[in-house]
């Protein structure tokens, strides 16, 4: 949690007169765990796995109602997102026909940074983990790319970083 506030604390030193005004950031694409997610884990915990942010008190103080936030209300990015004039990012497993050009968040929460299976190999845990490490909401965003980047453009439709706010959490 330490290194999360550290890296916070950085981020928000780094964009100090950034104004939500600046054409500099358009979207805002994130990957992380709990901190950050919007609701992935809700869609991705199988039956047998309670889920209880999504159920009150969860999502009550801002939003009125559980979001899949593992927050009574905002989580670091949202607050991210308002102050550059971008819309609360939805979760990226949410099936939704929402427009995502101006960002999607990938965050799950327990996401490892390492794969999952190398837990399973090495016996780090007695039971099974949800693959959902970093690598994973990579490959999400990868398989996400061509519909938000320029699909002539002659560099590999890659996101050009003064277009872009991204998040590793």
């Amino acid at each position: 949690m330490g290194l999360a506030l550290a890296l916070s604390f950085l981020l928000c030193s780094c964009l100090h007169g950034v104004s939500s005004g600046s054409p500099y950031f358009t979207s805002l694409f994130t990957l992380g765990d709990s901190y950050i997610d919007a609701g992935n884990f809700v869609v991705m915990a199988p039956p047998a796995v309670p889920v209880w942010h999504e159920r009150p008190p969860y999502g009550m103080t801002f939003f009125g109602r559980p979001t899949g936030r593992l927050s009574d209300g905002r989580v670091t990015v949202d607050f991210i997102a308002e102050q550059f004039g971008l819309p609360l990012l939805r979760a990226s497993l949410l099936n939704s026909s929402d427009d995502v050009s101006k960002g999607v968040n990938f965050a799950v929460g327990g996401a490892t940074a390492i794969d999952v299976d190398f837990y399973e190999r090495s016996k780090l845990v007695q039971f099974k983990l949800i693959n959902n490490s970093l690598n994973v909401q990579l490959g999400w965003f990868e398989e996400l790319k061509p519909t938000i980047c320029n699909k002539t453009d002659k560099v590999n439709a890659s996101v050009k970083p003064s277009s872009s706010l991204g998040s590793l959490e």
